[in-house]
């Protein structure tokens, strides 16, 4: 569940919008494939899960008791830019919520998950 946001304005500082419409909002990812399961769009093409429907979805690990699961995401942008996601959750930690940060465009979002 999304605990916690923040983004980046137009004077580069970070701070919490004045409409954090993504707290309270629960997602799943596909730890397999890296993309979402589910979760509500904020977007077209997107979730806040991780990353678009269009993009391609990397899992550099699968996470453990051990180490934490991570992956990335690209998808083509207007202009010929890229959106880029990345999304690290602490497998490892002993509580039954692990904690996990993700990085979606200019937004840094965290929580918990199961």
């Amino acid at each position: 569940m999304v605990e916690h946001l923040i983004q980046q304005g137009p004077n580069g500082a970070i701070a919490r919008p004045a409409n954090p419409y993504l707290i309270g909002v629960v997602f799943t990812v596909d730890r397999t494939a890296g993309r979402p399961a589910a979760g509500p769009a904020v977007g077209p093409g997107s979730t806040p899960a991780f990353g678009r429907v269009d993009g391609r979805v990397q899992v550099l690990s699968a996470g453990n008791s051990e180490s934490s699961f991570v992956a990335t995401s690209v998808a083509p942008a207007t202009g010929g830019g890229i959106h880029f996601s990345a999304i690290r959750v602490e497998e490892y930690a002993f509580e039954a919520k692990k904690p996990f940060v993700l990085m979606e465009g200019s937004m840094v979002i965290s929580g918990t998950c199961e």
